[in-house]
């Protein structure tokens, strides 16, 4: 059982919502979120569950942390650019 499927954790004092909950098998097709689904030996299913919502706006995030965020990979140059306004 899952949730978030059709509704993102919402952002909150500016912050961006979160993204959907997506359980899907390799063709694509979506088991119910509610329900119970028998799997055969080597199916793959891919989870991808959302993290939280987004705390204030990200434009007025510390430069420095934006910096270190795409040092260590988390978020591309690009990503940074639109979502918090990084200039470098």
């Amino acid at each position: 059982m899952s949730d978030r499927h059709k509704y993102p954790p919402r952002g909150i004092l500016g912050g961006g919502d979160g993204s959907h909950t997506r359980i899907e098998f390799r063709d694509g097709t979506r088991p119910h979120q509610k329900g119970r689904t028998v799997m055969q030996p080597g199916e793959l299913l891919r989870l991808h569950f959302p993290g939280g919502g987004g705390y204030g706006d990200p434009a007025e995030r510390d430069p420095a942390s934006v910096e270190d965020d795409i040092a260590k990979g988390y978020v591309s140059v690009e990503a940074a650019r639109s979502v918090y306004g990084y200039k470098g």
